[in-house]
């Protein structure tokens, strides 16, 4: 099974997981010139922008600690980018959350990082 294949086997599974917990999906796989958001989401909190990582099987490292400084601020770019196309900017509370996937397991980590990351 290729990478991209897997991912998207990752990313399915994260969408099943947050329609099982009550979040309506608006978005999947947004694309910018800045970014990328896997999944954007919502839940009666606000807006979540879900990032999805998998674990490699021979890594050490846990998904959600393979996300770097310079990834965090594209994903905000894009989700900035996202609000204003939408025009909800100020209208929504916003939150950035991991899905991390080890295996059959699934890690939902809310508020994972803030703007100021």
């Amino acid at each position: 099974m290729s990478q991209r294949d897997k991912g998207q086997r990752g990313e399915d599974s994260a969408v099943g997981y947050l329609k099982r917990h009550g979040f309506e999906i608006l978005l999947r796989n947004f694309r910018t010139r800045r970014g990328e958001i896997d999944i954007i989401a919502r839940n009666k909190e606000g807006i979540r922008f879900i990032e999805v990582r998998m674990r490699k099987d021979d890594s050490l490292v846990l998904p959600q600690e393979t996300i770097i400084k310079k990834k965090k601020k594209r994903i905000i770019s894009a989700a900035r980018e996202y609000l204003s196309k939408e025009h909800l900017f100020g209208k929504e509370d916003c939150h950035f959350d991991v899905i991390a996937i080890d295996g059959d397991d699934i890690d939902y980590i809310p508020d994972a990082f803030s703007v100021d990351a």
